[in-house]
């Protein structure tokens, strides 16, 4: 019995190093979500997530230099749920409501030089993919 107790502890205690190391990641990261299946792939000024069910936050930016880019592209398909792109400046806030299988072009002429941080909010998005590219 005491070995068995010995083995119940042991499992618990890295279990719990496993979740405080998880929760520490994904607040470093700026990122909470929980999602199934989730490939990302986030190079320059390209950002695809592809998901069999996603809820929650992940987070991006882009920086705005002598005006470039002018453009931000937002791709989305997905089966259920609910997703928006959030983009922010200072006190500037932008939500953009996607679509189905839809391109939104989105100017960014309103924003300043600097950087512009952008949320994705999916809650209970499944079987999908978001394509965004700036």
């Amino acid at each position: 019995i005491g070995f068995v107790v010995t083995i119940i502890v042991m499992i618990l205690f890295f279990a719990g190093i496993i979740v405080l190391s998880l929760s520490n990641y994904l607040e470093l990261s700026g990122s909470s979500y929980l999602g199934v299946g989730v490939i990302e792939n986030n190079i320059g000024d390209k950002w695809n997530l592809t998901f069999s069910s996603l809820t929650g936050e992940k987070k991006d930016r882009l920086n705005i230099k002598d005006g470039e880019p002018e453009y931000l592209y937002f791709y989305t398909e997905w089966e259920t749920g609910e997703i928006i792109l959030t983009l922010t400046q200072g006190d500037k806030e932008v939500s953009i409501y996607p679509e189905y299988m839809n391109t939104v072009t989105y100017s960014l002429k309103d924003f300043k030089e600097g950087r512009v941080n952008l949320t994705l909010k999916m809650n209970n998005a499944k079987k999908g993919k978001i394509n965004i590219w700036w």
